[in-house]
């Protein structure tokens, strides 16, 4: 069930993908969201990117079974809480 779980950004506005690999980092304007523990990402460095767009596959670890994102939002060198960007 979760090895296909895909990973989409949050916010309407186009932005820059700063950083891929297993940690992704865009560019909202002022605020950044950053992902990481991804196994794949279908974007690259430089790329414009949409609101709902696929940008990666959370990792599965075999070991336990389980997969998990790590979702951060950060204003400037604020860290913010992540609670009220996530769709429900």
């Amino acid at each position: 069930l979760f090895r296909s779980l895909k990973i989409r950004r949050i916010n309407q506005n186009a932005v820059n993908l700063i950083k891929s690999g297993q940690l992704v980092i865009i560019r909202h304007g002022d605020f950044y969201t950053v992902y990481s523990n991804i196994s794949q990402t279908f974007i690259s460095a430089g790329d414009q990117i949409t609101a709902r767009q696929k940008i990666g596959r959370v990792r599965f670890n075999e070991q336990t079974e389980t997969s998990e994102v790590h979702f951060e939002v950060w204003q400037g060198k604020d860290r913010l809480n992540p609670t009220s960007w996530v769709r429900k």
